[in-house]
């Protein structure tokens, strides 16, 4: 017969469905914040906001494992689209920066395009 699950561990699975509206794990105990950050990512709910809140609780073994993984911030470029007043159309070329995530590589740069 299987035993019962304990109360922190249905408060912590709780707890990774309803990350989005957390503002603050700092209270956290460092077992229980790294035991709810490898819960989050073995559900797939680790998020560019869920990321930034294990980040600002600046303990260092989340911020080991962070890194273990090589787990990195997303940038998003926003570029122009159309011609407005001053502005130009821009392109990419000769990358100044790579990001890697999984089986993703984005490569980013701006230059203004030639007229």
């Amino acid at each position: 017969m299987r035993t019962p699950p304990s109360l922190l561990s249905l408060t912590i699975d709780k707890a990774v469905l309803n990350l989005s509206h957390i503002s603050d794990l700092s209270i956290l105990p460092d077992h229980i914040l790294l035991d709810l950050f490898l819960r989050t990512l073995n559900a797939g709910k680790l998020t560019e906001k869920v990321l930034k809140l294990f980040i600002a609780t600046g303990k260092d073994e989340v911020l080991f494992l962070i890194q273990a993984l090589n787990i990195k911030h997303i940038l998003t470029p926003v570029l122009p689209t159309k011609s407005v007043g001053n502005f130009r159309y821009y392109y990419l070329t000769n990358p100044i920066a790579t990001i890697e995530t999984g089986c993703m590589k984005v490569e980013l740069a701006v230059s203004p395009a030639p007229f």
